[in-house]
C-alpha cells in the first residue's frame, strides 16, 4: 500500500499518483535480492521522477488603500535683503623682508681681483689673494656671507702666483745666462744696453719689409729667383727664368730690426746666439748693418722638380740686410745653419747688368 504524504490518502500498491488529490505518491524503492555469484556491479542507472506539482494556495485579499493625509503648507516668510558685510584689505606691513646675512665685501673684491688676475698675467692676484684672506677673517667675525667667494679667490689668486713664480725662476736664469754672456754686471746696466740697442735699430719697419717683398730677386751668384707672391707666400726659383719647372714654394714672416735679434736670441735657441753674439756677427760682415736688418723665416712646403710637384717640410732661418735705395737696393741674406750666403739684386738691375 502507497500513503499519500498530500492526504494521507491510501492507494494500491504500483499506483504512481494519489487517487483522491491526485498527488504524485512516493515511488517505493525496489528490493534487491543478494546475488551469489557477481561477475562484476553495474552502477545504478538514475531514475527518472516526475516533478510534484503542489497545491495552488488560496489568494490573500487586498486591503483597500488607505486614505492620505493632507500636508499643511509651511508658513511663508518675509523676504529680506542680506547686505555683504566689506572684506578689509590686508594690512600693508611696511620693511623689506629678511635677506639672509649681509656679504661681505673685502670676499668680493678679492675674488674679482683674483678672476681678473688670469687677464693680466698675475698683476693683481697677490692684492686679490690679500683681501681674500682678509675677508675670510672679516665674514667669521661679523657673522658676514661670503666665505666661498673668499676661499674660491685665495685659490686661484694662489695658483696664478704659483705658475708666476715658476715661469719668473725661467726666466731670471736665462736673463743670467745673458748678461754673463753680455758681461754685464747688473741690471741698470742691461736697462742701458737694452734701450741703447733700440736706439741703433731705427729701421722704418714697414717700409723694409714692403721694399723686401714687392721686388723680385736674383741671386748674382747663380742666377736663382726669389719673389713674394704675397704677404705671407713666396717661391724661390732654381733658375729665375724658368718660373714653372723648378722652385720651391711655401710661407714666410719677416722680422727687422731689434725685432730680429729678439727672435733669435729667444726663439731660436737651436743656435745658441746670444745678443752679444748677434752684435759680433753684425759688426764683423759689412754687408749687414743695424739699420736694415732682418731675419725671414722661409717655411717651404712644396718643391716642383721638372714639373712634378713634392712635398717639402722644412723651416729655414736667414739673417740678413736690406742695402741701398731704388733699383740699387740689394738683398743680403746668410743661412744660420750652414751659413751659406746669397747677394740678391733686383731682377730688373740684374737684366739691365746683363745687356750691358
Amino acid at each position: 500500500m502507497a500513503v499519500c504524504p498530500n492526504c494521507g490518502a491510501q492507494n494500491s500498491a504500483g499506483v504512481k499518483f494519489c487517487t483522491s488529490c491526485g498527488g504524485q505518491l512516493p515511488v517505493e524503492a525496489p528490493v534487491q535480492q543478494p546475488q551469489q555469484y557477481q561477475q562484476y556491479q553495474q552502477a545504478p542507472q538514475p531514475q527518472y521522477q516526475q516533478p510534484q506539482y503542489q497545491p495552488v494556495q488560496q489568494a490573500v485579499p487586498i486591503q483597500p488603500v488607505q486614505q492620505s493625509v493632507p500636508i499643511e503648507p509651511a508658513p511663508q516668510v518675509p523676504y529680506q535683503q542680506v547686505m555683504a558685510t566689506p572684506i578689509a584689505p590686508p594690512t600693508q606691513v611696511r620693511g623689506k623682508a629678511y635677506a639672509g646675512p649681509k656679504t661681505n665685501g673685502l670676499c668680493v673684491a678679492g675674488l674679482v681681483l683674483s678672476i681678473i688676475g688670469i687677464f693680466t698675467f698675475g698683476l693683481t692676484s697677490l692684492l686679490g689673494l690679500i683681501l681674500s684672506l682678509a675677508g675670510l677673517a672679516s665674514s667669521k667675525k661679523k657673522k658676514q656671507a661670503g666665505k666661498g667667494k673668499a676661499i674660491a679667490g685665495v685659490i686661484i689668486s694662489s695658483i696664478i702666483l704659483v705658475i708666476g713664480i715658476i715661469y719668473g725662476s725661467f726666466f731670471f736664469v736665462e736673463l743670467k745666462k745673458e748678461m754673463d754672456d753680455m758681461k754685464i754686471e747688473n741690471f741698470g746696466v742691461l736697462f742701458e744696453e737694452i734701450w741703447q740697442d733700440g736706439q741703433d735699430y731705427t729701421g722704418d719697419k714697414d717700409k723694409i719689409i714692403k721694399d723686401i717683398i714687392s721686388q723680385d730677386w736674383v741671386n748674382a751668384n747663380d742666377e736663382s729667383g726669389l719673389s713674394f707672391l704675397t704677404e705671407t707666400s713666396y717661391r724661390k726659383y732654381e733658375d729665375y727664368t724658368d718660373e714653372f719647372d723648378n722652385y720651391v714654394y711655401g710661407d714666410y714672416e719677416i722680422y727687422v730690426g731689434f725685432e730680429a735679434v729678439v727672435q733669435i736670441t729667444t726663439q731660436l735657441p737651436q743656435y745658441g746666439l746670444s745678443k752679444r753674439a748677434v752684435d759680433d756677427l753684425i759688426n764683423a760682415n759689412s754687408k749687414l748693418n743695424k739699420e736694415g736688418l732682418v731675419l725671414i723665416v722661409f717655411k717651404p712646403s712644396v718643391q716642383m722638380v721638372d714639373g712634378e710637384d713634392y712635398d717639402y717640410e722644412d723651416e729655414i732661418h736667414y739673417i740678413g740686410s736690406l742695402n741701398g735705395k731704388g733699383k740699387d737696393q740689394t738683398l743680403y741674406l746668410e743661412n744660420l745653419m750652414n751659413h751659406s750666403k746669397m747677394n740678391y739684386v733686383t731682377k730688373s738691375a740684374y737684366e739691365s747688368m746683363i745687356d750691358e
